[in-house]
């Protein structure tokens, strides 16, 4: 597992990297921005590998559904709670421009929280009332 880093505004870095442009010392550095030294030091020797202070872009698989488009999917399931699986995807993908298959629509629907209804029986009135 990955470990979550605090993304740092550019100029607390930039600021670093201008200390240490000036022949600065790394601890003096941070004592002066009130910086952890690990963090000064992973700051510095991410300007010299790479000539640049900017935040890399996140890692991994980028969405399928956007926001927008969960918005709609989400309002087309509200409008047709019987629905099935299928016409839920086929309606969703008549208005897109692309396709979505239904186990992507499946697990953005469980993600919200909405659940298969199974009918277990019919109800038949009771002759005693």
């Amino acid at each position: 597992m990955s470990r979550k880093c605090k993304i740092v505004a550019a100029g607390t870095k930039l600021a670093v990297v201008q200390l240490y442009e000036k022949k600065k010392k790394q601890t003096e550095i941070a004592s002066l921005l009130d910086l952890n030294r690990s963090f000064v030091s992973l700051v510095v020797r991410h300007y010299r590998q790479c000539i640049s202070v900017e935040n890399r872009p996140g890692t991994g698989r980028p969405p399928i559904l956007s926001p927008r488009a969960k918005q709609v999917l989400f309002k087309d399931v509200k409008k047709s709670r019987n629905a099935s699986l299928q016409e839920i995807t086929s309606t969703f993908n008549q208005g897109q421009p692309g396709q979505v298959s239904q186990r992507t629509i499946r697990h953005a629907v469980h993600e919200e929280g909405y659940q298969r209804r199974k009918i277990c029986g019919q109800l038949l009135p009771n002759t005693f009332h």
